[in-house]
């Protein structure tokens, strides 16, 4: 409708191609529509790119944050102590530990109280954590390092 009420038809026309013969060729519109590509999908599970304490460090100061660090950057939602946590190896006691997201590509845990000397710790990030994009880690992540 116009804005005074009528009634408006809009018309598109298209030439259509004819061969040599003047017979109209078979093409339809789509053959001849532009395609727009707006951007590739992510479909790449994130992964832990390091961490610190690396895997197999010993001699770890008992107060040392431990650093996670991710190969794209995450949805800040999925990055919580559910997904991301310390544990004791030995017995799987999860550890008190308070996280700070450092950045979207970088989570940062502090153990409370600090890890018992020659502590066996592992971290574990989980597949619930999710990139940007929401795709998941495809395996779960876990390394181990001793406290000293």
């Amino acid at each position: 409708f116009s804005q005074d009420g009528a009634r408006e038809i809009e018309f598109g026309f298209m030439a259509i191609p004819r061969d040599s013969d003047n017979f109209i060729e078979t093409r339809t519109r789509n053959e001849t529509a532009v395609n727009i590509v707006a951007g590739a999908i992510d479909t790449t599970p994130p992964t832990v790119s390091s961490t610190v304490p690396t895997s197999g460090a010993t001699a770890i100061v008992v107060s040392a944050p431990v650093l996670v660090n991710f190969s794209e950057p995450m949805l800040l939602s999925s990055l919580n102590t559910d997904n991301i946590f310390v544990s004791n190896k030995t017995s799987g006691a999860v550890l008190g530990s308070v996280m700070t997201i450092v950045n979207p590509q970088q989570v940062s845990l502090q153990p409370t109280p600090n890890f018992s000397a020659a502590a066996q710790v592992r971290i574990t990030v989980t597949t619930g954590v999710r990139d940007a994009a929401q795709n998941k880690m495809a395996t779960l992540f876990q390394s181990d390092f001793t406290c000293a």
